[in-house]
């Protein structure tokens, strides 16, 4: 028996339309970071929606008590990501990041996405500042390719395919998270769910579970575990939808398990340490210290923000991020509500497609517009209830850009004559532009309360904010009645030329409303988040903006005043500094260095000076945090912080007190005469000389997280918490060497789970190829 083989025309052809779509991909891409992509900028995008300068205005005592190095910024990623990764492909230790707040683990945390495939492949071949660019395109690259295999696995054409992989590479979650690890996670949802459909599905392949299980382990190392959680969920819907249509359902089930659990394991070596420190973050414990309020909680902000109250609230902009939700979920609906009602009226070829992705699409965006009862419900899930509306959103652009897709190949299907009505098409299509029409009312009502709440807010950039978000808000509810009432008219239409030689034209004007749709669904999109901030490498600052034309107009005067300037109308540039109090700010939180612009040495305050961080300009207060700190005659409990002031390796330091706020050295009260000298000091690991007459407790400036290890004279020692935070040992009267060394907990566990991962991966690609008469080719 012989196998047909296609000719080599079709061959080709096939080549060249998959290279077609290829260069679709990479065009997009290019023309979406410029010549970061160069080498000539690095592209730094930020949210307009959530920016809060660090330097604003804000006298020390009405500051909100956290640690703004452990925010959810950029300027905590760049720098923090090409220390981990320079010092990973080095010689350094990368165990351990001593400037990140009070010092932080480094490559073994996953919530810096700093081992991400994507992170890391781009910075084998390049320099960081080039290799961060490149991360950022391999990353729309991805998620478009993703999303184009997804929605092919569901039947859409490569019209269809290269419909949803540029819906979702361009949509609102992606581009507006693009120098973040959220970005990260939503490049690799799209390959777990088109994995799961392979391993699951009635098209499943041998090779199905091993590749959901690569899929699922680099979805956990992109760096943000709360949207992996609800990346997994999707994918459980997903799997279930396909099992139920296919043979076997429950060893189908059980191959995706087994995947979803291999790939799992295979990123346990920073899963695990990640989840002890974690662990560790006993909030209640620590709610009489400030520190606790400086530290842990910030991480718990940083790791899993909750919108809707709570110790770990992000407080003031908690209506940003509301607000975030519902433009961003409303600007690309456009793409959707047209190729929708396509997708149902000319039936695509896989209608349990259509209707799963429909339905996932308004489910997961209950969430994203904080549907009361769905977020009670999510909230009753810790995992589910990190800032619903925000992971919610990845998961409604996925869905929406496959339901995109799969009307595209409607369209074309009609356009071929190959489709029909169906009875129950025009129904649907009413009913879903009732639900527009219904949150264009809602958009309309939240236009309505900003407006009114304009009169009672004093800032003048609070009452352009609230006017920006009322003509959004009511902009974007014309937009959605407009698009409603569209696709009722030609609902109708279309019904009454359901005629053979009326379909063509009807077909053809659905089509020509969908593309127009996807044209005006990808601007909003595009241009309503921060997309494309490219600073010049020269003064690299991450606070200035990208896309301006959605600013108030009081910010965009404010950035002129400070120095920007309007360089396109796509592009901002920071030539100058804003100025403000924010010493004090930073002062009173600890902060030992923050990124800046090209500000002038001389409007520097008293004890900062510029420093270089790799490419990075660099504010420094050698003053505001020490290495290493000698308190003599005084008990742990109760005892007031002291520093002793920076000093290299090798030299002695002289001892002084430095409460939180101060920027000079005072006396020290009642102090003992303890000498200091610094040794070595490397990542995680410390050694200094200590010489005291009544004996001392030496204190590290670092946080006294479990993992730190001291000795004394080689001899093991008790690690304790100075001042409830900082990690020390205490020695005795005379000199001392003294080591103090960090390893994170759970690392032996993590590895050694890693390899049974792998090994697991290895058995279910085995095993597929073993059962693959059962699995399809």
């Amino acid at each position: 028996m012989t196998i047909a083989t296609p000719p080599r025309r079709a061959r080709a052809g096939r080549w060249g339309a998959r290279l077609a779509v290829a260069a679709l991909f990479l065009t997009a891409t290019a023309v979406l970071l410029g010549p970061s992509l160069a080498g000539g900028r690095v592209a730094l995008p930020h949210d307009l929606h959530l920016q809060r300068l660090p330097w604003a205005a804000l006298p020390a005592a009405e500051a909100p008590v956290a640690n703004h190095e452990l925010g959810d910024l950029i300027d905590t990623y760049y720098p923090t990501q090409h220390a981990i990764v320079d010092r990973l492909l080095g010689e350094g230790d990368a165990s351990w990041l001593a400037d990140v707040g009070f010092g932080f683990p480094g490559w073994e945390f996953v919530g810096w996405g700093a081992v991400s495939p994507f992170t890391l492949a781009p910075a084998l071949v390049a320099p960081f500042d080039l290799a961060w660019s490149w991360g950022q395109g391999l990353r729309l690259v991805a998620a478009m390719a993703g999303a184009y295999l997804l929605a092919r696995s569901l039947g859409a054409g490569r019209p269809g395919g290269a419909a949803a992989g540029l819906a979702f590479g361009l949509s609102a979650f992606v581009v507006g998270w693009l120098g973040w690890p959220q970005s990260h996670v939503a490049a690799a949802m799209p390959w777990v769910w088109w994995a799961t459909e392979r391993t699951a599905g009635c098209a499943a392949r041998w090779w199905g579970a091993a590749a959901l299980a690569v899929a699922t382990t680099a979805l956990w190392l992109g760096g943000f575990p709360a949207l992996s959680v609800y990346a997994l969920l999707g994918a459980g819907i997903v799997a279930v939808a396909a099992a139920a249509r296919a043979d076997r359902p429950w060893r189908r089930l059980a191959a995706t398990a087994a995947g979803v659990g291999a790939g799992t394991l295979t990123a346990a070596f920073t899963l695990v340490p990640s989840a002890a420190l974690l662990g560790e973050m006993d909030l209640s414990a620590r709610a009489d210290a400030w520190t606790a309020q400086a530290f842990p909680i910030a991480l718990w902000t940083f790791v899993a923000p909750r919108v809707f109250g709570g110790a770990g609230g992000i407080g003031p902009d908690v209506p940003h991020w509301i607000g975030q939700a519902s433009v961003e979920s409303t600007a690309y609906v456009g793409v959707v509500t047209l190729a929708l009602a396509a997708a149902a009226w000319a039936l695509a070829p896989r209608r349990r497609g259509v209707a799963l992705h429909t339905a996932m699409a308004f489910g997961f965006g209950g969430l994203a517009y904080g549907v009361a009862p769905l977020v009670a419900l999510v909230r009753l899930v810790p995992p589910l209830a990190t800032n619903p509306p925000n992971r919610a959103l990845a998961l409604v652009c996925l869905s929406t850009a496959v339901v995109g897709g799969l009307g595209v190949e409607a369209v074309r299907r009609a356009l071929a004559g190959r489709a029909k009505l169906a009875p129950w098409g025009l129904a649907g299509a009413v009913a879903v532009s009732g639900v527009f029409a219904a949150w264009g009312g809602e958009r309309v009502a939240v236009g309505a309360l900003a407006q009114f709440a304009r009169r009672y807010l004093d800032d003048p950039a609070q009452r352009a904010l609230a006017r920006d978000w009322a003509v959004t808000s009511l902009a974007v509810a014309a937009g959605l009645v407009a698009t409603a009432a569209l696709i009722v008219a030609i609902g109708w239409w279309w019904r009454r030329r359901r005629l053979a030689r009326g379909r063509p034209v009807a077909a053809v004007g659905a089509a020509a409303a969908a593309a127009l749709a996807l044209l005006v669904g990808v601007d909003v999109t595009m241009h309503a988040v921060g997309w494309n901030t490219q600073v010049p490498r020269q003064g690299l600052f991450p606070d200035a903006p990208g896309l301006a034309r959605f600013l108030p107009a009081a910010q965009r005067r404010a950035l002129r005043r400070a120095g920007a300037r309007f360089a396109s109308p796509t592009h901002w540039t920071f030539d100058g500094t804003a100025r403000g109090s924010w010493e004090p700010w930073l002062s009173v939180l600890g902060v030992h260095a923050m990124l800046t612009p090209a500000a002038q040495d001389g409007a520097l305050p008293p004890g900062w000076r510029r420093r270089r961080h790799g490419p990075v300009d660099v504010l420094a207060n050698p003053h505001a945090r020490a290495p290493v700190a000698a308190l003599t005659d005084v008990t742990v409990t109760d005892a007031p912080l002291e520093h002793v002031a920076d000093r290299q390796p090798g030299e002695a330091a002289a001892q002084a007190a430095l409460p939180y706020g101060a920027v000079a050295p005072a006396a020290v009260p009642g102090g003992g005469g303890a000498e200091v000298t610094v040794l070595a000091r490397a990542g995680g690991r410390v050694t200094a000389r200590v010489r005291s007459e009544a004996g001392a407790v030496v204190a590290l400036d670092q946080a006294a997280l479990d993992g730190w290890h001291a000795r004394v004279d080689d001899e093991p020692a008790e690690v304790v918490a100075v001042d409830g935070l900082f990690a020390g040992v205490v020695v005795g009267p005379g000199g001392h060497d003294v080591t103090l060394a960090y390893a994170s907990p759970g690392r032996d566990l993590g590895r050694g789970l890693t390899g049974a991962g792998v090994v697991g991966l290895i058995a279910v690609g085995a095993l597929g190829w073993w059962r693959r008469p059962d699995t399809g080719r």
